[in-house]
């Protein structure tokens, strides 16, 4: 007979609860759609221009010092490639997914957990998070600015203030539009105290919490931060100097936009209308609210959508400045609608749910088959098109035949039930279907066709014709010199550009403005122009799509709802060509 120790009660045990066990899922979903394929996709103009002056090449420009700086490091420490310029950006975008956490006493425990799961999921999260750029670390220190803040308030630390100096510091050396941001946020202030009915942040109330404020220590750790992170540590002197130029950038965007960027409302309406719609209700529940912070956080994110279409010289990772408040804001309208006191079984709820984003989901596809390859039915149902008098789309039809039926649901439901009972299932079956959309479309943008240029967080994405432009070099180069990375190649490209980051292991690559007869390496890159360049020998000559950009703006109404709908179009793209000349001797050895 076996004998089994008793184990005594005060023995450690490791215990793991469900609201761990969920946030945990959330983090592992938000890293795998940042981290997986992070350097499979060569790096975008915007990109390597940045990564460029990273890698000390003069010609590169310094569009966000801190990640130049993260990029400037890792590169030293060997990581010199796609997946290194985009590390940091990717670090500071899972942060930015848990930052909630630090306003859980604030926003309350379910309204954080939605305000998590949107921002692990949704595109334009996604993207910011893979690019090169500001966007996210930018955001993150404005996050923890906030949070140092209402800690200051709290508690009277003063390590507090310090932190929120050094935090915004952090912020301004990230991205130039981080000043919009801050715009947005003093509105949110303004709002609180406009308000303010209970008196809460009466002028005595204020008075008092600025009197105390440690002004010299928030000074002294912005300073700290601005200085040496500006500077990486005082290796990279000239990343300070381009601080100075983010005020240079934030001032040409009030009238300017930036080249190729689209409109923030296309990307806002084409990624985030289901958050927005949401986060708009949770403004309006929380400017109602008795709690100065989150009538703070409706005025914030009321600013945000209004400042995006006022400003001019947004990229599309700026998106963050808007899907963040919206987030939270989401969370505060679904909890808001949890909340609604209503008659009837809790399972007809989720029969409702499911059945309203069934009917949604149909009427988008009904919609998404009208607009793409409509079924055309008439009258006389023999006769030829042009013949027909009565002429209607099938699936047109069907969609509105939909519509009446959700809409007399709805109508039915209410009055069995109530009003709050038919609102809560809605909703929610309206917040089913948004969150399948932001899941499957942050998937199709980040893994499954990040290449494409109807996707338009992306300007300019790198096609694959550069990786086979790479390899053919490889192949034409081991023709030519031992070690095909030797192999003498004249690009008549900038020298900060993607061409230029996806040759920079090549050793003996010149760079000129145009070419001409005097030009007779075996290996010569120029733009596809209609004209062949004059060149000193005979070559042969293949063109590559390097990159391919897209807008749709300006397009007709149709098209602008196919592309809503599916992110696809027919309308043409505005294409960068390039031409890989290999000298006719060169080309007989590699293809006798």
């Amino acid at each position: 007979m076996e004998h089994t120790a008793a184990v005594p009660d005060d023995a450690p045990r490791i215990v793991v609860s469900t609201e761990a066990a969920v946030y945990a899922a959330i983090f592992v979903i938000a890293l795998l759609l940042r981290v997986v394929e992070l350097g499979a996709v060569p790096l975008s103009p915007l990109e390597a221009t940045q990564a460029a002056a990273a890698r000390g090449i003069e010609a590169g420009t310094i569009t966000s010092p801190l990640a130049y700086a993260g990029a400037r490091i890792i590169f030293a420490l060997g990581g010199v490639g796609a997946a290194g310029a985009r590390f940091l950006p990717m670090l500071g975008g899972l942060l930015l997914t848990a930052s909630p956490l630090l306003f859980r006493h604030r926003l309350g425990r379910v309204p954080t957990l939605i305000t998590v799961v949107l921002l692990a999921i949704v595109p334009t999260a996604v993207m910011a998070a893979r690019q090169m750029g500001g966007f996210t670390l930018a955001m993150l220190g404005l996050v923890v600015m906030l949070w140092a803040i209402d800690r200051y308030v709290e508690t009277g630390a003063s390590g507090s203030v310090a932190l929120a100096g050094g935090a915004l510091a952090f912020a301004l050396l990230a991205d130039y539009a981080v000043l919009v941001a801050l715009v947005a946020m003093g509105i949110g202030v303004g709002v609180a105290l406009l308000t303010d009915e209970e008196g809460q942040l009466d002028r005595y109330t204020l008075r008092a919490v600025l009197s105390g404020v440690p002004w010299a220590s928030a000074a002294g750790a912005f300073a700290a931060v601005l200085i040496l992170g500006g500077t990486v540590f005082f290796f990279a002197p000239q990343g300070f100097a381009a601080f100075a130029d983010q005020f240079g950038r934030f001032t040409g965007g009030i009238l300017r936009r930036a080249p190729g960027a689209p409109l923030m409302g296309l990307v806002l309406g084409g990624y985030e209308f289901g958050i927005i719609l949401f986060g708009v209700v949770g403004a309006w529940v929380a400017t109602q609210s008795p709690r100065p912070w989150l009538r703070f956080l409706g005025g914030w994110g009321i600013a945000a959508i209004l400042l995006a279409f006022l400003y001019q010289g947004w990229l599309p990772g700026h998106a963050l400045w808007v899907t963040v408040p919206m987030a939270a804001l989401s969370g505060v309208a679904v909890t808001a609608l949890l909340e609604l006191e209503f008659d009837g079984p809790a399972w007809g709820i989720g029969l409702l749910t499911v059945g309203t984003a069934a009917m949604i989901a149909i009427l988008l596809l009904t919609l998404g088959g009208h607009l793409t390859s409509p079924d055309i039915i008439g009258f006389p149902p023999d006769a030829p098109p042009e013949m027909m008098t009565v002429r209607f789309s099938f699936q047109l039809a069907l969609g509105v035949l939909m519509t009446l039926l959700l809409i007399v649901l709805w109508l039915a439901v209410s009055i069995g039930f109530g009003t709050e009972f038919t609102l809560l299932g809605m909703w929610m079956g309206f917040a089913v279907v948004v969150l399948t959309l932001a899941a499957g479309r942050s998937v199709k943008v980040a893994l499954t066709d990040p290449t494409t240029p109807y996707e338009i967080l992306t300007v300019a994405p790198v096609q694959p014709g550069l990786g086979v432009m790479h390899d053919t070099l490889e192949e034409v180069g081991r023709f030519v010199t031992r070690d095909y990375l030797d192999t003498p190649i004249t690009v008549q490209a900038p020298l900060d550009g993607v061409l230029a980051w996806s040759l920079r292991e090549f050793s003996a690559v010149t760079y000129i403005d145009r070419v001409d007869p005097s030009v007779e390496t075996p290996i010569v890159i120029t733009p596809a122009d209609a004209v062949d360049p004059a060149l000193g020998a005979e070559y042969v000559g293949q063109d590559f799509v390097i990159t391919r950009q897209w807008s749709p703006a300006g397009l007709p109404v149709g098209e602008q709802m196919r592309w809503l709908l599916y992110h696809q179009s027919q309308t043409p793209t505005l294409d960068t060509r390039y031409i890989l000349w290999v000298r006719e001797d060169v080309y007989r050895l590699e293809s006798p």
